[in-house]
């Protein structure tokens, strides 16, 4: 099926129409045009999968839909911020409650400009750090520890030291987005000590 035929169903999926099983039957073809389209956003995936309870699926199941979202949101980190965008992968993982350390370390440790960009895309966005929860969008519904632990990785140093670095080495067109990001990572930082 084609972005198009499955893309109405994807947003209406066990909410309006079908069940559980009718949605796990397309749910491998949805996650392959999530990775490759960015039509399906994966943020909305997660939600489905939450109101799906796929905490309650069989294991070979729960832990292939965690592989699909860890596996693609690693590979995202690769991909420039005009080709993809690492943080909804990033966010999809934090709807499902999946363990987000080992991505944060992988992106803080991914050596190519393209990670350091998409760190700074995820950074400038600034949806994280609303305290209205209607402001938050797709971030809204996450878990506050969770939102708590991934402003605190933002904000720390290890991101601050690895976006200060990637200036060394970004193309000269992209330094705007890092120069941003480490701009609004002091003014949170700032707002937060006083």
């Amino acid at each position: 099926m084609s972005v198009d035929e499955l893309s109405g169903y994807a947003g209406w999926a066990m909410t309006t129409v079908g069940e559980v099983e009718d949605y796990k039957h397309f749910l491998p073809r949805i996650l392959e045009l999530a990775v490759s389209s960015g039509v399906l956003e994966p943020e909305i995936v997660a939600s489905k999968l939450r109101y799906g309870h796929w905490q309650d699926w069989p294991p070979q199941e729960k832990s292939a839909l965690i592989d699909v979202f860890c596996e693609a949101c690693v590979q995202a980190l690769d991909e420039h911020t005009d080709e993809y965008d690492a943080s909804c992968w990033f966010c999809g993982m934090a709807k499902l409650a999946i363990d987000l350390q080992p991505t944060m370390q992988a992106w803080e440790s991914a050596s190519s400009s393209n990670a350091a960009l998409q760190l700074a895309q995820l950074l400038r966005s600034t949806l994280l750090f609303e305290n209205d929860v209607d402001e938050m969008g797709y971030w809204g519904d996450i878990a506050s520890e969770t939102v708590r632990s991934i402003r605190a990785w933002l904000l720390g140093p290890n991101v601050h030291t690895r976006l200060t670095l990637a200036r060394l080495a970004t193309a000269s067109n992209d330094i705007w987005m890092l120069d941003q990001a480490l701009g609004a990572r002091d003014r949170l930082v700032r707002q937060q000590v006083q």
